[in-house]
């Protein structure tokens, strides 16, 4: 509402690349950026641009660093795995990826004590020396508590979702990949915002046969739903 009021103002000081809560590290962005990942995957945009593109949508609602580089993070992460054709992920590889690529984004950003590589690294490193075991073999309860519980802290929230999601993807034969949705609300914390984060990268990962056909039929508004992402779609495959 702040920003809208901000877009608002006739004075012409404000716009959507400064639009956003100067210290805005909330979840907004990366809750709600998935379908740019899914456009970018289609569209083929020319990497910069792409990322361009997206700090400039973070910024309409969001100003601080761990806001701006989870959500440019996640489009990301999204457009790797919808493109891909093969199914399987080396978890470490792609974690390593988006490392680099947050840091990268941290050096251009202003300076934030909490980092999202570092979330990104403590994930790897908790893959292959956790305290307790590997991640994958870990419980969401044991998981939670690393990663700031979830909150609604950009940082939390990315943390605690990325590693249910890695969780999940180290299990290479898991016949119900979509549990990991239902994880991200078990564990607590911002759960819209981590089902949301988790679900995107299931549903970009493993495509619509991930998804239980009963939460689609029965899910309120399927139809129109259906019809705007067809739209979508077609608008992706125009500007491809």
């Amino acid at each position: 509402r702040k920003s809208c009021k901000r877009l608002c103002d006739e004075s012409g000081k404000w716009d959507w690349t400064n639009s956003g809560e100067p210290d805005g590290a909330g979840n907004g962005v990366i809750m709600k950026i998935a379908p740019l990942g899914l456009w970018g995957s289609v569209t083929k945009e020319d990497v910069s641009e792409f990322i361009k593109m997206c700090i400039e949508y973070a910024r309409m609602t969001h100003l601080a660093t761990p806001a701006i580089v989870a959500g440019v993070v996640h489009a990301v992460a999204i457009a790797i795995l919808a493109a891909r054709e093969d199914r399987n992920i080396h978890v470490n590889t792609f974690l390593f990826f988006l490392k680099d690529l947050a840091e990268i984004l941290e050096s251009k950003l202003p300076p934030w004590n909490d980092k999202i590589s570092s979330q990104i690294e403590n994930i790897m490193n908790y893959i292959h020396c956790g305290s307790s075991g590997k991640l994958g073999e870990q419980t969401v309860e044991k998981i939670a508590p690393l990663y700031g519980g979830g909150t609604s802290y950009a940082y939390n929230s990315f943390g605690l979702s990325y590693a249910i999601f890695a969780r999940s993807a180290l299990n290479t034969d898991n016949p119900e990949p979509f549990n990991a949705v239902f994880d991200a609300v078990n564990a607590g914390g911002d759960t819209d915002t981590n089902a949301s984060i988790v679900g995107s990268l299931v549903g970009a990962f493993h495509g619509m046969k991930a998804i239980p056909e009963k939460l689609v039929s029965e899910l309120e508004d399927k139809n129109e739903i259906r019809q705007r992402t067809e739209e979508f779609y077609k608008a992706c495959i125009a500007r491809a």
